[in-house]
């Protein structure tokens, strides 16, 4: 009970402070946190209390030495790429932290007021993204040998819609999907999206073992040897055996999404191009037409969403607030930043207005990207790594909006949205409004409509994926059960 109320009291001073407190440790140069919060300016000089020579109290980050961070440094996008070294006071009683730059090996000093914010990465973080590769192959294999080899039972049909599932899968389950795909299809072809030609959506509602993928949607066409028809697929498959997510409207909603801009433009197309973009434009066209920010609530855990576009939060517990949270990896986490910017264009300019400049945005984006790298080309560092090309993708969707704001008066809300944006995270005012001046030559030679000349490639890799699945499955098989030495 002691513990308990010492707990309490602990909590409620942190939701009383406004800022988290940090020990400066000049001994084993160690800064550890003390409470949860938020401050303006991290290392305000009336925040600092000096108990001894050995260690001061600021508000700020959870640092250590040899960790590797990405520091932002105010009204700038460009993050570095460091090692921290130690925090130490200089003759004014400045604080300055001092970084070993990873690109050039040199030591740099800031100015603790300078920094917007500091995030950690991981030593290995590389090493983990290329294991996660491997591991991800046989799970993509598996996936594809269900959709070419395996014989689903038809449920329900309409037109160029077909829904199929397992032996037990309930047939109502089946029409309830296929009648909320028809109404998703109808707004979206409202707006001047294309839907594909023939859909196969996959129920697996029964699963004997968990699924690891997950719901998702093919780009291209897929073969089934049972049919023998190609067509697009969604998979409605469980998070592993979390069976709820199968029903959940928002997310059939996004996986069709992918289905539509993949049939809308081509493979060129920057929509297509960018992972973050493409899951940013499918959490908010399933939440634009719900009308409702939360995609997959519920799906995996009572009265938890699997993203929150309106608070830029994943189900994982993270929140998308700061640009050194970006991992230029983790798609859909990153993509919260862009979903969120849309959620906020549709409060400020209503729904009618954000319906009729949903495709024009997207046509924008497509249009202006290579104007957009031929700027960046000539004026801005080099981008190195996946985390700096989506900060500087997500700096060309701002001065995209910006110029649609400039340019049509019923717009210019968007403006101010990208100014608060850009207030928000700290990014570069300036940079962002001679991109946007920039972007002034449309790639008018270049068409990015839909085209099957690449389907046919592409599908044949289905068909090579699902090959390689059943393989493997049979090869297990015979190892686990026939095998007997």
């Amino acid at each position: 009970m002691y513990f308990m109320k010492s707990f309490l009291i602990v909590i409620l001073f942190s939701l009383m402070s406004s800022c988290s407190t940090i020990i400066i440790n000049k001994k084993n140069r160690t800064i550890a946190s003390k409470a949860l919060g938020n401050c303006e300016d991290a290392f305000s000089r009336d925040k600092i209390e000096k108990s001894n020579i050995e260690e001061a109290r600021v508000y700020s980050w959870l640092l250590k030495p040899e960790s590797i961070y990405t520091v932002h440094i105010k009204n700038d996008s460009f993050l570095k790429k460091v090692t921290f070294l130690e925090a130490r006071y200089n003759n004014n009683d400045e604080i300055l932290i001092d970084f070993t730059d990873l690109k050039d090996g040199k030591k740099i000093t800031y100015k603790s007021h300078e920094i917007f914010s500091i995030g950690k990465i991981g030593k290995n973080e590389k090493k983990l993204r290329k294991v996660n590769n491997v591991i991800s192959l046989p799970i993509v294999a598996s996936e594809m040998s269900k959709i070419v080899f395996k014989p689903y039972k038809k449920l329900v049909s309409h037109k160029s819609i077909e829904v199929v599932g397992g032996v037990l899968t309930n047939k109502a389950l089946g029409g309830n999907i296929l009648n909320n795909t028809i109404k998703f299809d109808d707004s979206m072809e409202g707006l001047g999206f294309i839907k594909p030609e023939s859909t196969r959506i996959i129920i697996n509602d029964k699963p004997i073992l968990p699924n690891i993928a997950g719901p998702f949607s093919l780009k291209f066409p897929a073969y089934n040897v049972w049919t023998r028809e190609s067509k697009k697929v969604i998979a409605m498959n469980p998070i592993f055996w979390k069976t709820n997510v199968i029903r959940n409207e928002s997310v059939l909603a996004h996986e069709r999404v992918h289905a539509i801009l993949h049939r809308t433009y081509n493979s060129q197309a920057f929509i297509n191009r960018s992972s973050a973009f493409q899951e940013a434009f499918a959490d908010f066209s399933a939440a634009h037409f719900l009308n409702d920010p939360q995609i997959g609530m519920d799906a995996q855990k009572p009265g938890v969403a699997i993203r929150d576009i309106s608070k830029r939060t994943s189900s994982n517990k993270k929140t998308i607030d700061k640009i050194t949270k970006v991992s230029g990896s983790s798609y859909h986490d990153d993509s919260l930043l862009i979903s969120n910017l849309l959620w906020r264009a549709r409060e400020v300019l209503g729904v009618e207005k954000t319906s009729e400049i949903l495709r024009p945005i997207i046509e924008d984006l497509n249009n202006y990207r290579w104007s957009s790298l031929n700027y960046e080309l000539l004026y801005l560092p080099k981008v190195e790594g996946k985390r700096q090309r989506f900060i500087n993708d997500f700096e060309f969707f701002l001065a995209v909006l910006q110029k649609r704001g400039r340019e049509d008066s019923s717009l210019s809300a968007l403006k101010d949205l990208v100014d608060d944006s850009v207030k928000e995270l700290s990014l570069d005012a300036q940079k962002i409004q001679n991109l946007s001046l920039s972007l002034i030559t449309p790639l008018t030679h270049q068409s990015f409509e839909f085209s099957s000349k690449n389907e046919m490639k592409q599908s044949i890799m289905v068909g090579v994926y699902g090959t390689v699945g059943l393989v493997v499955k049979g090869y297990f098989l015979y190892e686990v059960l026939i095998d007997d030495d």
